[in-house]
């Protein structure tokens, strides 16, 4: 379920012609090519959806983590020197790297999950893009923080943490750190627009149970794990209204996921649950379920709400609740999740 992904995609590819364009694509794959065998790795193992200008791999579970992280885009640097000394400066290839791990499902059209749109977010994103801008370089690399923090900082690789710049990447509903590194670079000498905010100018992206002020949380997310995209998008849109919310992705590195989810439970008076099919059929989930019930139900508790991201029928005592609807273009309805808000921030009945 969990895999190394990797996304990489082409700088300026939409404005070049159609001859341009195809350079940069059969340059691209020479160079994953070269970079790929160079650094140790099987890339006739990847599943691979190309874009074009870009791709993306989904590692198999036998790949050296340590060679993805630091040989693959020390070897891309290479391969992209070597490749550019041949070519006109009008077709130059210059690239964005990003790697993560995460959950990526086969899906009828390539992968699904929300390690895929991670990592799509981290390459396509602003920042960097901008640091890719600013250092003139033919490579930048984001590493998601759970990378950084599984692989970099400690030390399965000799890429020393400390030369690569945390940053903030904010791409559509997205909203995590990450670290850069450019090659051949200073990454943290780097200007960068005003309007890309660095790491440190910016909010948490969740909220620490241990420093929320009086601990407080708001509400706890539960769903099956094919509905976790859902679950963090519908959690940043609350977050943005203000709300303090718990979810599964978002508990401290390290620590123990099933501790955390018992802790925010305990914390927070209400509970929120993605009913799917695959939720109905979980028996973690309803496990959280009625977890969820018990404390709406105890002193201090506020509210129960069902939210539907499928047309499924709901269990007895979801049932007698009035659910949200978030099922087909209903998902996108921000009225909705404003009604949402104003239900988690209502006091509790006495």
């Amino acid at each position: 379920m969990r895999h190394l992904l990797v996304a990489v995609d082409a700088k300026g590819y939409g404005s070049a012609n159609d001859h341009v364009q195809g350079l940069i694509q059969n340059g691209l794959l020479r160079v994953l090519e070269d970079a790929a065998e160079r650094a140790g790795l099987a890339r006739r193992t990847w599943f691979r959806q190309p874009g074009g200008d870009g791709e993306l791999a989904v590692l198999p579970a036998g790949e050296s983590e340590p060679k993805t992280v630091e040989n693959l885009p020390r070897e891309l640097a290479a391969a992209l020197r070597e490749h550019n000394r041949d070519v006109a400066a009008s077709a130059r290839l210059r690239l964005r790297l990003a790697l993560h791990h995460g959950v990526a499902v086969p899906a009828a059209n390539g992968h699904l999950g929300a390690g895929v749109v991670a990592v799509a977010r981290l390459c396509d994103s602003t920042v960097l893009k901008a640091m890719l801008a600013a250092s003139d370089a033919d490579l930048a690399v984001a590493y998601s923080e759970r990378i950084f923090e599984d692989a970099i900082r400690q030390g399965h690789t000799r890429l020393p943490a400390e030369e690569l710049r945390e940053v903030r990447v904010v791409n559509k509903e997205f909203d995590q750190p990450a670290w850069v590194w450019v090659p051949g670079h200073d990454a943290h000498a780097l200007s960068l627009p005003d309007t890309v905010r660095p790491a440190e100018e910016t909010a948490a992206p969740f909220p620490d149970l241990a420093t929320a002020p009086e601990g407080r949380v708001d509400a706890v997310i539960c769903f099956a794990e094919q509905d976790v995209t859902l679950a963090e998008r519908l959690a940043l849109r609350l977050r943005d209204r203000g709300l303090a919310v718990y979810i599964d992705p978002w508990a401290e590195i390290g620590s123990v996921i099933l501790h955390e989810r018992e802790r925010a439970i305990a914390a927070a008076p209400n509970g929120v649950l993605l009913f799917s099919r695959a939720a109905l059929a979980n028996a973690k989930v309803m496990d959280d379920y009625a977890a969820l019930l018990s404390r709406v139900h105890a002193p201090g508790g506020g509210r129960f709400v069902p939210v539907l991201v499928e047309d499924v029928s709901l269990p007895e005592l979801a049932a007698i609740r009035q659910p949200l609807d978030l099922t087909g273009a209903h998902a996108e309805d921000e009225s909705r999740i404003d009604l949402l808000a104003r239900a988690l921030r209502a006091e509790p009945s006495v």
